[in-house]
């Protein structure tokens, strides 16, 4: 029982590069919200005005470096997500190895 909480309690400690990523993910995504409420902004003025959306090229161009920063992300926390499916599949193989040996190691 001992082994499996300090393997368990473990297991879901992030590293420090993961957690410096993560951190600064959230700050990005953060802004990206920012920019994407002044652009909504911007645009419901000139519906209002003229009845149309009419999105300048800059918003535009805004909009898509804003998707291909997102891209990026998903990736990247894609990568972590499969890093911790290893790690779960390795402790569930470890523990079964336990269990089935019949002794802690």
């Amino acid at each position: 029982m001992r082994k499996m909480t300090r393997a368990v309690g473990g297991f879901y400690d992030s590293s420090p590069a993961e957690e410096q990523f993560l951190a600064e993910a959230m700050r990005h995504l953060t802004a990206l919200g920012g920019n994407f409420n002044q652009i909504a902004a911007a645009l419901s003025v000139s519906v209002k005005k003229t009845g149309t959306a009419n999105p300048s090229p800059e918003q535009i161009e805004r909009i898509r470096q804003a998707n291909d920063e997102v891209e990026n992300l998903k990736k990247v926390v894609g990568a972590m997500l499969r890093n911790m499916q290893v790690k779960a599949a390795t402790l569930h193989g470890r523990l079964s190895a336990d269990e089935a040996g019949g002794h802690p190691r």
